[in-house]
């Protein structure tokens, strides 16, 4: 049975998100040079089970608890990971009465960093995070000097490591789902306006926004357009699902950047939106135009575009967390633009989309633009 969209969102999206209650802070020089310390320390704890091992036990845990978990991991070693994972409040401690260490989750942790839970994104943090994206930021700043020389961009990294194109979308379907019901949840008219939908999911990776597409609009369907290392995964996630959902969504192996490569196997005025989540800032900024007009030739008349992605304000101050998203990138994509909404209204707007939208959606750290193809006027 399905959940409805509002309970399914609850589960992922938690009212009042970590990352806007972080924004209200201003961060001292120290606190962004140890930075790496403590997502380090995070990323360890997830990848040794520690928050797994602490659920597991009924009440506080001991250390002993703890340690017969956690295989590997004893003695003071554990003991230096732990008090780290306090100190930043991902743990908590108090000793017994006999001066024994007991540890307790907090609400947060229990949540979003246990296995069982449903709003557990772990993965997405150890194995996109820190395992791609934290390898990669070790030479950013020979990327910033070099370019392209350094690195090549997305479809070359894809192409030539296909565990990495695997880990990639796997980690990215565990981030991706709470988004794809916030999406929903922020623009409701969607399932009004097209209740059969046809949308096309360009960059779509794990067809998370696809899947939940189908869950929340009963008619709906979907193509995820992405590229072959990364559609082989994708298939085998959505042969996961229920057939009710799973049945409406299929997959295209296709470049986002090479608009040449649409013209032959996506039929124009054929979609009635298109979705390009984290594309745009994936790709080479020369790519930007072809891909917006690809957009346009494949949506009906009255169809719309959404553009989603690490926007940093008009003004350039921020958010810090868009900002710093959008330099990872560049570890990859050396030649991408830094996105500002104004700049891609503006790119929408010379392939003939109007009526541009600028929304924010996950707070502090992304945003959406959604605008539209004119309608034929009816002679």
């Amino acid at each position: 049975m399905q959940m409805s969209l509002e309970a399914s969102y609850q589960i992922f999206f938690p009212k009042e998100p970590t990352t806007t209650r972080w924004m209200k802070k201003t961060m001292s020089l120290d606190h962004i040079a140890y930075g790496f310390m403590g997502s380090k320390a995070l990323f360890a704890a997830l990848r040794a089970g520690i928050f797994d091992a602490i659920d597991s036990v009924e009440g506080p845990a001991t250390l002993n608890e703890i340690e017969s978990t956690c295989d590997g991991i004893s003695g003071e070693r554990l003991k230096t990971l732990l008090s780290a994972c306090v100190a930043l409040k991902l743990i908590r401690r108090r000793m017994d009465q006999n001066g024994n260490d007991l540890f307790h989750l907090p609400k947060a942790s229990s949540q979003q960093l246990v296995r069982k839970s449903r709003r557990y994104w772990g993965d997405y943090l150890s194995l996109q995070v820190d395992g791609q994206f934290y390898n990669r930021l070790a030479d950013i700043d020979n990327v910033i000097k070099h370019g392209t020389e350094a690195t090549h961009g997305y479809e070359s990294w894809f192409a030539s490591d296909s565990d990495a194109a695997k880990n990639y979308t796997t980690a990215q379907h565990n981030g991706s789902m709470a988004t794809a019901y916030a999406l929903h949840k922020k623009f409701p008219e969607l399932a009004a306006e097209f209740p059969s939908m046809r949308m096309l999911d360009v960059g779509g990776g794990s067809g998370a926004f696809s899947i939940v597409t189908s869950r929340v609009i009963p008619d709906a369907t979907s193509v995820v357009l992405d590229l072959p290392n990364v559609i082989e995964t994708t298939k085998q996630i959505i042969s996961e699902e229920e057939e009710s959902v799973g049945s409406r969504v299929s997959t295209l192996a296709l470049s986002a950047t090479d608009p040449g490569s649409w013209e032959e196997v996506v039929e124009e005025e054929s979609f009635d939106v298109v979705l390009l989540s984290y594309v745009s800032g994936s790709i080479p900024s020369e790519a930007l135009a072809g891909l917006y007009e690809n957009a346009f030739r494949a949506l009906r008349p009255g169809g719309k575009v959404i553009v989603h992605d690490f926007f940093i304000n008009n003004d350039g101050r921020g958010p810090p967390n868009s900002a710093l998203w959008a330099l990872a990138h560049v570890s990859v994509n050396p030649e991408g633009m830094g996105l500002i909404p104004k700049r891609i209204v503006s790119i929408l707007s010379d392939q003939g989309f109007i009526a541009p939208r600028v929304s924010e959606l996950i707070p502090g750290m992304t945003k959406v633009i959604v605008a539209k193809k004119k309608k034929e006027k009816k002679t």
